[in-house]
């Protein structure tokens, strides 16, 4: 039997530390300004700003308030250098396709056999590689901006408008050709388990 409650926690962790080294390694806030921890026994970097901090845990606990009502598909981190209002990278990670999710909005339980080494191993060598590509991405030589987005379950879009939420704009139905700037893209291992599924990327916003 699936224990939601730990996948959702372990989903949640990975998820704030996946920012955290996004913010790190991106030049987001000052290098100094973090301290070195480890998250599934890897060596990672954690905030110790206090509002930055609080940011991440208010952040952590409306992530963990979708996911486990089985709503978060998706988050993203869009990268801004310097002073522009063009984004230069976006990173994301993405739940969907993921029998738990369904499971979770149903109240249904998973029947998968269960084992919590297999799913923090699966998650280490996730995280793994989304280290492995910051620390090997060209480096920033002036701070940048950033903003974190969030595709969720069409059930709940009016409720995270009204809570501040930024959307993804997928999530916004348009007729509108796209405009979008040439991307090359840099995927992270994928985590492919019976009842859980997480994809993940890395995409350069090339100047047209």
């Amino acid at each position: 039997m699936i224990d939601k409650s730990k996948v959702v926690s372990l989903t949640v962790e990975l998820i704030q530390c996946f920012v955290e080294q996004v913010w790190y390694h991106r030049y987001v806030y000052p290098p100094e300004s973090f301290d070195r921890a480890r998250s599934f026994q890897l060596p990672v970097y954690t905030s110790r700003h206090p509002d930055v901090k609080q940011y991440v845990k208010t952040l952590a606990v409306k992530w963990r308030d979708l996911l486990e009502r089985g709503r978060l598909n998706r988050v993203f981190v869009e990268i801004y250098r310097g002073d522009s209002s063009v984004v230069s990278e976006t990173y994301a990670v993405s739940l969907t396709n993921s029998p738990l999710l369904e499971a979770l909005s149903s109240g249904l339980e998973l029947s998968d056999e269960f084992k919590m080494n297999v799913l923090y191993a699966e998650f280490q060598a996730f995280l793994y590689s989304v280290i492995n590509e910051l620390q090997t991405a060209e480096k920033f030589d002036t701070p940048s901006t950033f903003k974190v987005l969030i595709s969720a379950d069409n059930s709940v879009f009016n409720q995270l408008l009204a809570q501040d939420w930024t959307l993804h704009k997928t999530q916004v139905a348009t007729s509108t050709p796209s405009t979008a700037p040439p991307t090359r893209i840099h995927e992270f291992r994928q985590l492919s388990l019976p009842y859980l599924n997480i994809k993940g990327f890395y995409a350069e916003h090339l100047p047209c």
